[in-house]
């Protein structure tokens, strides 16, 4: 199953505002999968166009809705390890 968010073009809104405070930087999942909390759950896997394995994984203190796609070389190998 793949959830992607959709939305009709009625609810978009003219952004007003500073664009000072727009975030440029893009985080760096893999230092949030290292140093964040302790994965609760593998919930899932795929193969990309360029064959390499993504698991949908979520964190303690996290909810399902919050599971995110990491790609297998940002998760600890006991992660993705089947028991």
């Amino acid at each position: 199953m793949q959830v992607h968010p959709i939305f009709h073009v009625s609810l978009l809104k003219k952004f007003i505002g500073n664009l000072d405070s727009v975030q440029t930087e893009v985080p760096d999942f893999v230092a949030e999968v290292t140093t964040g909390g302790e994965i609760k759950s593998v919930l899932g896997h795929r193969m990309t166009p360029e064959r390499t394995s993504e698991y949908m994984v979520y964190f303690e203190g996290e909810t399902v809705a919050d599971a995110r796609w990491f790609a297998a070389h940002q998760l600890p190998q006991t992660a993705v390890t089947r028991r």
